[in-house]
């Protein structure tokens, strides 16, 4: 604005000069100097000058010049409460600035000192205030305590000396000078003294030490105490008289001592009443004593009171007892009104000082009942510590003195013969079986199995004692079942079955309770009549029938072809209606459907299967088809087919991630496409309708993208995308085209897969740098179509003139390479893919089926061959990069190996030798079992190629060459070896990993064939015995091992030696061979999931007895680690298997003759 100047300080106090300023104008002018300050940090000390001689305020009605103050108070330094000096800044005005604007930023003002407040306060007229004096001392209190160290430096010298002449300590008898009010300490003794009001010490928080510093009194000579011992009369704190006493003991007389030892002048701790009690009765105020709650010396000094202390020393003199006597503890816990808490303490100390204090302890001595139970108190011998005990009915300490009590003589269980006894005692009590009590039992008595004898268990196989449908059964009368399962009511069912838990079910079994019925019979019975197992057996709930359903899946192939056929036609499966919250009903599997895409459950709402793998697996075998194979789609294209920017970038972006997504190794249902992705065209139209229909409803639904075939001569795929396309629903186009049956998440992979970036991917663990190393890609080259198109058509036509040009190979090329790969009674390229894999697992599935195509004949041979010299090149150059190496003569390296084999070869054994004589063995399980051929097939059967003869070099081939094949061998036989997996235990074992033998030979039937993991139990290993993991497999017709238990055990240890020592000679971990038991399989052994196990029934039949200069055991099982090691290759028995046993077996049969030749046998 034209004419208006900037005010300056002249100016403002020129105007203010002549006015007096009410606290708000000041405030605010105080805050406009702080702001203008800011803004003109030039001001100086002219214009403070200035202002402080022409502002004038107003405080409380007084005017006063703003140059008479100087100081201010600080915020929470001085009480509010106190007077102020008259150069001190008013604190209602000071408290609204911080103490930086007013000393630093206006500089006017500085912290009030408190020295100078001490030495200007009125402390006459603030002791006349009762409230002003409790702030003052208060105030100076926490001034002493801030600084204990030198409070006169602090407190002014002159103040403390006149409070110590004025009467301003407040006591029980008014106020006091210092030097005559007393801390209550003393006046306990003395009550006719001042004391110290509680109020100063507890309202206002007064330390007596402050007090003691101002001339309170905390003491009073002997004399008084001596003259007035036997008026006195406390009941609060004792300590400061035995502490009066304790000093002046050396000038008591022996009269006066024993005057002490029978007086009753001592409290007890925690007494209810004034009862007073002599020395004597009375035990120091230890820890330990306090905690039993005995009778106690009372002490509220926090400082312990040790007996070795002048006053313990005077208390002993005058009676006072250190420790309790025995029987006054045992006497003391038994009293039924004792506390819990005092009992306890008790009983932890008799323990911790049975063996020093208290060595006389005898339990079968004590004649009164003082340890707690659930059962009241009992004596040591009546009682136990485990609290699995109390199931059995039988006392049980409480679990906080468990430990104490077991030092007491309480032993942790009762013995077998009590527990059969308590068992069959219960049983006769009850009037109909309590299932939940008698399981309880039964998983107590299972881990007391061991301790149990024969003549114990003939009595509990006599007995009933199994609850079943309202009565007892004996063992005979039940069967051990896996399944949720129910029986009607009619005692004449097909079969009653017990499930109870995992060890409650070990200890019936061991009874003698047989398995369960067949699951044949179970699935029979849900065939003929679901309804009736639903309703009645059930009662209607549908989560144990599906519960039945998932065991029926884990367990499917265990099933009969007939059983299936009547499970397809009957409607003993159920099926959920989603949008009816849910609602289920029985069904056949052709009326449910499978659910593998939700949208389309979405729009159908059809009867589904509950979403589970293994009941989705279930309903498949069934017949139950998937949603999205029923389901119908077609597609009407709508618009012209465009080749624009966005098209050709999608085409070379799937062209470039195609690697990724048809990586085989990430999703085994890829389906192999010779159109994908060097045939695919890619088009943006106006609009894209899907037309689905499952059954009888029809649905339509706008999408982004689809796939049609191309309409032609050529062959091709067209991807059809609107322009703002989902890279999802690209996705899903795709997937329909590569999957067998693609999922939702399978059309999320490929979307993700298109969209994210490679860094992003290689990031997260994808083999982007096979994208990285492909050959580049293709150029694409688009003609737009010639022609008018219509603007709406069904299908797809490829328009002509649009292809996708590539360098490599046609797809009837590759078709014709793989047909020629699959020749009759050979694997196919896949399989020798898959074989091949698991040989090398670290390289490429893809590199390996193009070094597949590559060869004309003996694929197999070739290709190992090569990927061999691969991985020794690498591990050659892994060593030469690790280790320098030292410069040979030429030919040293051959000679080397050459010696090597010289030598193995040296020990009179020859591999054809020793596989014909273990071909010509006659002990079962050798030939028959593991499927060792001779040249002759078995009836029926094509001979296999001889895979071992093409891969060992013909005669007369160069040396170099027979080591090169050795090397290779070696590295491959390695690898196997070194993938083999630690037993994860029967969970592990899948039904989906049991071999099935390509050929229908007797001798390859069963020998090799896995235990399902649900059908093998883990049987613990006694802590006596080193063996290696053990399972048992039950049976319908299994009793018991079949041996005496500790026969059972001995043969277990010695079959470990003679696994480990396999172990070392392979170089094979040892955690991956387990042993199990099979009374009437005809396995051997098995290979599950790269873990062997070994069947303990052969070792104990065949090689317990012998000699431990017999070398039969170790021979046998060496063959039958070759053969299993073999499976790491080749699931199947065929040429290639015998192959792979016969390479294991020259290869380590050296280091075995070695190991015979220091030790026949592994013995302990």
């Amino acid at each position: 604005v034209v004419g208006l100047k900037q005010i300056t300080i002249e100016v403002a106090c020129s105007e203010l000069r002549h006015r007096v300023l009410d606290e708000g104008t000041f405030v605010k002018f105080l805050k406009f100097i702080i702001r203008f300050k800011r803004r003109h940090p030039e001001i100086g000390e002219k214009e403070d000058g200035l202002m402080l001689q022409s502002i004038t305020f107003s405080v409380k009605g007084v005017d006063a010049p703003l140059s008479t103050f100087k100081w201010f108070s600080p915020r929470n330094l001085i009480p509010s409460s106190l007077p102020m000096t008259i150069d001190t800044l008013p604190r209602e005005i000071s408290d609204l600035f911080t103490s930086k604007e007013l000393q630093k930023e206006l500089g006017w003002f500085q912290p009030l000192p408190l020295v100078r407040w001490l030495n200007s306060v009125d402390v006459g007229l603030i002791i006349s205030n009762s409230a002003q004096r409790d702030d003052l001392f208060v105030f100076l209190n926490e001034e002493f305590k801030n600084q204990r160290n030198a409070p006169r430096e602090v407190i002014c010298p002159a103040l403390l000396a006149r409070l110590k002449e004025i009467p301003c300590i407040e006591t029980n008898q008014g106020l006091r000078s210092p030097s005559e009010a007393h801390l209550p300490a003393v006046t306990e003794v003395f009550p006719d003294l001042p004391c110290v009001t509680s109020r100063l010490l507890r309202d206002l928080k007064l330390s007596s030490s402050f007090l003691v510093s101002l001339g309170v009194r905390n003491s009073v000579s002997l004399d008084l105490l001596f003259s007035s011992l036997e008026a006195l009369r406390w009941d609060k704190d004792q300590s400061r008289l035995i502490k009066y006493l304790a000093g002046t003991q050396e000038s008591l007389k022996r009269e006066e001592l024993a005057r002490l030892r029978e007086t009753k002048f001592l409290r007890s701790l925690g007494g209810q009443d004034d009862s007073l009690f002599a020395p004597g009765q009375l035990l120091f105020p230890s820890a330990d004593n306090i905690s039993l709650g005995l009778k106690v010396l009372e002490r509220s000094s926090k400082k312990p009171l040790a007996p070795n202390s002048s006053e313990g020393r005077f208390l002993k003199n005058i009676g006072l007892r250190v420790d309790p006597e025995l029987d006054e503890l045992i006497e003391s816990a038994g009293e039924q009104s004792l506390e819990p808490e005092k009992r306890a303490r008790i009983i932890l100390f008799m323990a911790d000082h049975v063996e020093s204090r208290y060595q006389s302890y005898k339990p079968s001595a004590v004649a009164v009942g003082f340890l707690p139970t659930d059962q009241g108190l009992q004596k040591p011998l009546s009682c136990f510590t485990c609290m699995d005990c109390k199931i059995m009915k039988f006392a049980v300490v409480e679990e906080s003195i468990r430990s104490a009590a077991l030092r007491l003589g309480v032993q942790e269980h009762p013995s077998s013969d009590l527990l059969v006894a308590r068992l069959l005692e219960t049983i006769h009590q009850l009037p109909v079986p309590e299932e939940s009590l008698l399981i309880a039992m039964f998983e107590y008595l299972s881990g007391r199995m061991r301790y149990f004898d024969g003549a114990q268990w003939k009595l509990l196989k006599r007995e009933p004692f199994i609850p079943s449908n309202g009565a007892f059964r004996r063992v005979s009368e039940v069967y051990l079942g896996s399944h949720q399962t129910v029986n009607s009511h009619d005692s004449s069912s097909l079969f009653e079955i017990v499930n109870f838990s995992g060890s409650a079910n070990a200890f019936i079994a061991r009874c003698g309770v047989r398995e369960q019925p067949s699951l044949d019979e179970i699935c029979t019975l849900l065939a003929s009549d679901p309804k009736f197992v639903l309703s009645v057996r059930l009662k209607g709930d549908v989560d144990r029938y599906l519960g039945i359903l998932r065991q029926v899946s884990s367990r499917f192939g265990e099933l009969s072809g007939e059983v299936i056929r009547k499970m397809r036609k009957s409607s003993c499966l159920v099926g959920l209606r989603r949008r009816q919250d849910g609602a289920s009903e029985l069904c056949s599997s052709s009326q449910v459907s499978l659910i593998d895409d939700t949208l389309l459950e979405q729009l159908f709402d059809p009867l589904s299967a509950p979403l589970e793998t293994g009941l989705e697996k279930l309903y498949e075998s069934l017949g139950a088809q998937w949603i999205s194979k029923e389901t119908a789609r077609t597609f009407t294209i709508v618009g012209e087919w465009r080749s624009t920017p966005i098209s050709i970038e999608l085409t070379q972006l799937i062209v470039e991630r195609a690697p990724l997504i048809l990586d085989g190794r990430k999703n085994p249902r890829l389906l192999a496409s010779s159109l994908f992705p060097n045939k695919l065209s890619c088009w943006v139209v106006d609009n894209i309708v899907a037309n689905l229909s499952y059954r009888a409803s029809h649905s339509k639904q706008e999408v982004t993208s689809c796939v049609l075939p191309a309409k032609g001569v050529q062959a091709g795929l067209n991807l059809f995308v609107v322009e703002q396309f989902d890279f999802f629903d690209v996705g899903q186009a795709l997937g329909n085209h590569l999957f067998d049956q693609c999922r939702l998440e399978d059309a999320f992979m490929i979307s993700r897969m298109l969209e994210t970036p490679l860094d992003v991917l290689k990031s997260r663990g994808f083999p982007v740098d096979r994208v990285l190393l492909q050959e580049p890609t293709p150029k694409v080259k688009i003609s737009p179509p010639k022609g008018s198109l219509p603007a709406e058509q069904s299908g797809s036509v490829s328009p002509s003139g649009t292809h996708i040009t590539s360098p490599q190979a046609s797809s009837s090329d590759s078709r014709s390479s793989s047909h020629r790969l699959a020749g009759a009674g050979e694997p196919s390229l896949e399989g020798y893919t898959e074989i091949l894999s698991n040989m090398f697992p670290n390289q490429d599935p893809r590199h390996i089926r193009r070094l597949l195509e590559n060869e004309s004949k003996d694929h197999l041979i070739a290709v190992s061959n090569k990927l061999a010299d691969e991985a020794a090149h690498q591990e050659s150059h892994n060593d030469e990069a690790a280790q320098p190496t030292t410069p040979e003569p030429a030919g040293t390296l051959a000679r080397g190996k050459e010696s090597r084999r010289t030598q193995n070869s040296g020990k009179g054994i020859s591999m054809e030798r020793f596989m014909k004589s273990i071909r010509m063995t006659g002990k079962p399980g050798i030939s028959q079992g593991l499927g060792l051929r001779g040249t002759t097939s078995p009836a029926g059967v094509a001979s296999p190629p001889d895979v071992l003869s093409q891969s060992v070099p013909s005669r007369g081939s160069d040396p170099a060459l027979d080591l090169s094949h050795q090397n290779r061998l070696d590295v491959a036989l390695q690898t196997g070896i070194r993938s083999c997996k630690p037993s994860q235990g029967p969970g592990s074992i899948s039904t989906d990993d049991t071999l099935r033998p390509t050929h229908s030979g007797a001798e390859l039937t069963g020998a090799c064939e896995i235990v399902p993991g649900h059908d093998l139990v883990n049987f613990p290993v006694p802590t006596e015995y080193s063996s290696l993991p053990v399972f048992i497999r039950r049976r319908g017709d299994e009793r018991g091992l079949g041996m005496v238990e500790s026969v059972f055990w001995d043969s277990c240890e010695q079959f470990t030696l003679i696994l480990r020592s396999l172990c070392a000679i392979f170089k094979l971990d040892s955690a991956s061979v387990s042993i199990y038991y099979d009374e009437s399989g005809r396995t051997i052994a098995f290979n599950a999931g790269r873990s062997i196990y070994c069947n303990l029934r052969f070792f104990a039949s065949l090689h317990r007895h012998l000699p431990p200069s017999d070398p039969e055991p170790i021979f046998y099982w060496f063959i039958i680690l070759c053969h299993e090691l073999a499976h790491n290759f080749v699931v199947e028995h065929n040429a290639a298997h015998e192959h792979w046993l016969e390479s294991y077996a020259s290869r380590y049969l050296p280091g075995l003759v070695q190991f015979l030749a220091g030790q026949t046998r592994p013995s302990s």
